[in-house]
């Protein structure tokens, strides 16, 4: 079946759509024959416009910002590939995939995270520079021959862009906003030369979408308002840069890349012509991300969209993966909540995967969908199907109303030693000794329900039935630490096998010790004196199998996360007035 999307009651009245008849009259004046139409079938735009014939086109936006100080408004690059009608009047819609990785990234060194007497040591850090993230080539060609415009921007600092990386704020929010702008008649551009240029072929209907950081920039434009950007796609996205690099006044790692900062990756993707000129704003950056307390400061509330929420006008598709430790799962679990108080119009896919889009053509074919609904006004019924979506498997996809389940309620677990229960808990105090500068924290679980000097271990009873965990998991720890200073705790859940002795990582999150009181406030702490800790771990959506335990481990320094003290901390536990919650799915009684 052939729809048109556009200008269907203009081209029925000169009798030009298939299917329609001119009334037999005196013929109409004559008028020039419409651009070829995007045509639909089962609710999905089709690939009929031969990427052979495809235009590309080479342009500089304009944008409000001046982030290298130089006096002039920072230009943005695009390189667009579009149906070869549009040359010739088609206007299309257009995607857009707004990313600072489209010149490559420098290999450039993390800090340190090993503590010791001498202070931190910039640029001595132990991994390898980030890779970037970008959708396949393929996607490009999908949809171009399905009817869109597929537009690479490229980010101020970037490539052909003007302009300093400022990893995440509002000058990189703003010239993201140009772009959409411009995709509308609303901004300037110009090609090569100086001349210029204007999206004649433009519908005006604009959509966002990437992985990671290409991913975050929607997010982040979105939250403008700007008129036109009907929808964005953010896969595996950032929400709020401070729990990406920080957790409760801890100096945090994404997952990989241990030692890396909000600077780090602003030097990493600078990579435009006499990057030089943006020394000082990456230097200013580094000094006010603050290392040294971890707190949450102006500089990481500028990088902090959930508050913005209520702006966003476009509808928002979100991607997960489950056991993505880079962008940590607290990053769509936030922003997925916010929207909703918003009243966006929203659908949730969570994956099995790490990093990164899902697999499941199924997942393909919902965004395909999604994007045609809001772009074209297909009725494809996408909106109005379940907002969530969990992948469990390639073979297991299930559909759910909302997100947490809202069948979960939450458990709290009390402890005794080596023990998780539901009745009080055992009035003993216990301890360990940190060693996570030289040991990781899978190690460090292993065999949770034994005795260990270097972690404090605690598990349920065998779960008589599969037991879904599904939301945000907290703990409290009252707890005393023997290092002034600094230092970490760590709360991990797993699920263990008692059959094999295996322990998985489900969630885990972190606390700096100072922070007790808040992420905004670091408040000493005297040695031997104990404190209450309460912290959120990051949300999952998780099965454990029946005849497996949950177990909780407390450690203090997370080796692959967290700033790495000398060993030897002596943290103690009281028991008692400590507690595990978790948000379970009909939780078994017999615990």
């Amino acid at each position: 079946m052939r729809l048109p999307l556009a200008v269907l009651a203009a081209a029925a009245t000169t009798g030009l759509v298939a299917g329609l008849t001119a009334p037999a009259q005196a013929a109409p004046p004559r008028r020039p024959a419409p651009p070829p139409e995007v045509v639909v079938q089962d609710g999905e735009t089709q690939p009929v416009f031969p990427i052979a014939q495809a235009v590309t086109q080479s342009v500089f936006v304009q944008t409000a910002v001046d982030s290298d100080s130089d006096g002039k408004p920072d230009r943005v690059h695009l390189t667009i590939t579009r149906p070869g009608p549009t040359d010739t009047g088609m206007k299309v819609a257009s995607i857009v995939e707004l990313s600072p990785y489209w010149s490559g990234i420098g290999d450039n060194p993390n800090h340190s995270v090993d503590i010791g007497p001498a202070p931190l040591a910039p640029g001595s850090g132990d991994t390898l520079a980030r890779s970037s993230t970008l959708l396949a080539p393929s996607t490009q060609e999908f949809y171009v021959t399905r009817g869109y415009a597929y537009v690479k921007a490229e980010s101020i600092g970037s490539g052909q862009s003007d302009g300093c990386p400022t990893t995440g704020d509002e000058q990189e929010t703003l010239a993201g906003k140009a772009v959409v702008q411009w995709l509308t008649g609303a901004a300037k551009a110009f090609d090569a030369a100086g001349n210029p240029v204007t999206a004649g072929w433009s519908a005006g209907s604009v959509g966002m979408m990437g992985v990671s950081y290409n991913g975050t920039l929607p997010n982040m434009v979105a939250t403008t308002g700007v008129a036109g950007l009907k929808t964005i796609v953010p896969i595996s996205a950032i929400s709020n840069w401070y729990s990406y690099y920080r957790a409760n006044g801890a100096v945090l790692a994404p997952g990989g890349y241990q030692g890396e900062d909000a600077d780090v990756l602003a030097r990493a993707v600078l990579t435009r012509k006499n990057p030089e000129v943006c020394a000082a704003k990456m230097d200013a950056m580094e000094a006010a991300q603050d290392r040294v307390t971890g707190d949450y400061t102006p500089f990481w509330a500028q990088r902090d969209y959930v508050g913005k929420a209520a702006n966003v006008k476009a509808s928002v598709f979100l991607t997960h993966g489950l056991t993505d430790w880079n962008v940590k799962s607290k990053q769509f679990a936030v922003w997925w909540d916010a929207l909703a108080k918003a009243g966006v119009k929203r659908k949730l896919w969570l994956h099995p995967g790490g990093h990164g889009p899902s697999s499941a053509p199924a997942w393909s074919d919902a965004v395909h969908r999604w994007i045609d609904r809001y772009l074209y006004d297909v009725p494809n019924g996408i909106d109005t199907a379940p907002m969530v979506t969990i992948e469990r498997s390639s073979t297991s996809i299930a559909n759910y109303a909302d997100w947490p389940d809202p069948a979960a309620r939450t458990t709290t677990y009390s402890l005794s030693p080596r023990k998780l229960g539901t009745s009080p808990g055992t009035p003993a105090i216990e301890s360990f000794t940190d060693v996570g500068k030289v040991i990781t924290a899978e190690t460090l679980t292993t065999n949770p329900a034994a005795d260990a000097a270097n972690r404090l271990g605690y598990v349920t009873t065998p779960v008589s039935a599969a037991t879904r965990l599904s939301g945000t998991p907290s703990v409290t720890l009252k707890a005393s630490v023997d290092n002034a200073t600094s230092g970490t705790l760590t709360a991990i859940v797993a699920d263990y096998n008692p059959a094999n002795n295996q322990a998985v990582i489900v969630t885990r999150g972190w606390i700096d010790v100072r922070n007790r009181n808040g992420s905004a406030a670091t408040a000493p702490i005297q040695k031997g004196v104990q404190y209450t800790y309460s912290f959120e771990l990051q949300p999952k959506d998780y099965v454990f199998a029946a005849g497996h335990q949950i177990a909780l481990v407390v450690i203090s320094t997370d080796h692959d996360y967290s700033l790495r003290p000398d060993i030897g901390t002596k943290v103690s536990l009281c028991l008692a007035s400590s507690a595990l919650r978790l948000p379970l799915v009909q939780p078994p009684t017999h615990y």
